[in-house]
């Protein structure tokens, strides 16, 4: 049923626009794209652009946006994932509230969803699909890969959202992750992103980055995703903060956006081989 709604869906929302939204915001969704491109195989660069008609880039936030619609709607809670007693679950049970009125499954997660879609594209199985139904699952898997990175869309339960201050105006610990990009990378183009922080890796280092599996590369996060919280202190101003936390903050949104734009290459050329 869901892949003749999708396939329905596809064909109207076949176009979309690269507005601003959450979470890296559009420009860091546009660098974990284009840090994409770089790696895919000619073979699969050819079919992503003969099914999107544009670049992995173009599309970086269109999930984002798509959620609002009525036939979509069933993605919204696609973008995060919750974690109680090491279980993943949708991310309202992992101590957030996503913000949509839709009925909850324990599948409305981002990994479940992610696997899915992998699973029936691989081996071939895109070739059984309409090209907008794969022109659909290509834009979600581009967004969702970007959000399985942001610390902010993992959530635990032991770790409620709390109030700071940014300059002065209030903040919580969601929005500024997903405004890490354009706080910690400011003046930065997708192009020098990548020559900075990721032409220098050799092979064995990406191949390394891109082992296992996208539920495997969250767990392996979770320390890093739980320091996050440590790194941030409630009711507290951002500046005021030990310039050595600022650095460290710097530090793991330079990787999650990175290993983020290398795991989607590896993705797209495992389900295009």
């Amino acid at each position: 049923m869901k892949k003749i709604i999708f396939t329905v869906v596809a064909l109207v929302l076949a176009l979309g626009t690269p507005l601003e939204a959450a979470a890296w915001s559009n420009r860091g969704h546009c660098t974990v794209a284009h840090i994409a491109d770089r790696q895919l195989t000619p073979k699969t660069r050819k079919l992503c652009e003969q099914y999107l008609g544009h670049t992995l880039a173009y599309y970086g936030s269109w999930m984002d946006h798509i959620r609002y619609t009525k036939e979509l709607h069933c993605t919204a809670r696609w973008h995060a994932v919750g974690v109680v007693d090491d279980k993943l679950v949708p991310p309202d049970d992992g101590g957030d509230v996503v913000g949509f009125s839709y009925p909850k499954t324990p599948e409305e997660h981002l990994i479940f969803q992610l696997n899915r879609m992998r699973k029936e594209m691989s081996k071939g199985g895109y070739r059984n699909m309409s090209d907008s139904l794969v022109a659909l699952n290509i834009k979600l898997i581009v967004h969702m890969v970007g959000d399985l990175h942001c610390p902010s869309h993992t959530f635990f339960i032991e770790h409620k959202q709390f109030p700071f201050t940014v300059d002065g105006e209030a903040a919580r610990y969601h929005g500024f992750w997903d405004k890490a990009f354009r706080r910690f990378h400011k003046g930065m183009y997708s192009d020098d992103f990548y020559r900075e922080y990721c032409s220098t890796l050799s092979a064995k280092e990406i191949k390394q980055i891109c082992k296992g599996e996208p539920e495997e590369w969250l767990r392996n996060n979770f320390p890093v995703l739980r320091e996050t919280y440590s790194l941030l202190s409630p009711d507290t101003e951002y500046n005021d903060l030990p310039k050595k936390n600022k650095e460290r903050m710097k530090e793991i949104s330079i990787e999650m956006h990175r290993n983020g734009g290398l795991r989607l290459a590896h993705i797209l050329n495992e389900i295009f081989k």
